[in-house]
């Protein structure tokens, strides 16, 4: 094969591949340096048949490589952008998530009285149709735990004294499962009971009239120690009794 008709071959493949992998000037650049190497070969008329072959070995080999490096340049000039994502560091401990809260809620500052569970009402003798409200105090030197929906859907259960039994006043109609809610030591929170509450109209004639009457009542909080087992709340904390008046 004559080598001029091989020389415009290779130099033709040798553009095609580099066109195909590196685009605009760069593979003008290198063509044209391509070209440079096939140009040398001018003298390849003069030259013996064994000479002849390794001169166009090497014009191949030549176009082998340039195609080669021209790829992997391509090749790592892509990649770039994907290695950099890969490495992108990430976002700091402690982010909001969709299952866990950023920090925990363990109610609010107050004044407790150290080693003991308290329930301090806010009004020692309400009124029929006024809100009562208590505060749950830890003095203890643990987070205490109970699950909410009991009186008014809050974490306390009301009684009533009635003859000599003391009777749960229940009612929460929020549709869902209990919550367990925590109170860390030295903290406490409040709770409130509305006396018109629907929560506490369950079961009973809808009347302007308030579910809690004139009479005696106390505040029950049970918790235990630690987040489970569920519903288990072993320990007992009470607010003194007190009178709802007329």
């Amino acid at each position: 094969m004559p080598i001029g008709f091989l020389r415009g071959l290779l130099g033709g493949v040798a553009f095609w591949e580099i066109q195909l992998r590196v685009p605009g000037r760069l593979a003008a650049e290198y063509y044209g340096t391509f070209m440079i190497v096939a140009t040398s070969t001018r003298k390849e008329r003069y030259m013996g048949p064994n000479r002849r072959n390794t001169l166009v070995f090497v014009i191949v080999a030549l176009t082998l490589g340039l195609a080669v490096a021209c790829g992997s340049a391509v090749s790592q000039r892509r990649e770039t952008p994907s290695s950099l994502e890969k490495t992108s560091p990430a976002p700091p401990s402690g982010g909001v998530s969709t299952t866990t809260p950023q920090a925990a809620d363990l109610g609010m500052s107050v004044k407790t009285e150290p080693g003991k569970v308290s329930v301090l009402l806010a009004a020692p003798s309400p009124r029929e149709g006024e809100k009562i409200r208590a505060t749950v105090a830890n003095g203890r030197t643990q987070t205490i735990y109970s699950e909410d929906s009991k009186t008014d859907c809050s974490i306390v259960i009301l009684e009533r004294l009635a003859g000599k039994t003391w009777e749960p006043v229940l009612g929460c109609a929020v549709g869902r499962a209990p919550i367990v809610v925590a109170i860390g030591p030295s903290r406490g929170r409040v709770v409130t009971i509305d006396p018109f509450s629907f929560h506490l109209r369950l079961g009973t004639p809808d009347t302007s009239k308030p579910v809690l009457r004139a009479g005696t009542y106390r505040i029950r909080y049970a918790y235990r120690l630690g987040p489970g087992p569920e519903f288990e709340e072993p320990y007992t904390a009470f607010s003194p009794t007190f009178q709802i008046r007329r």
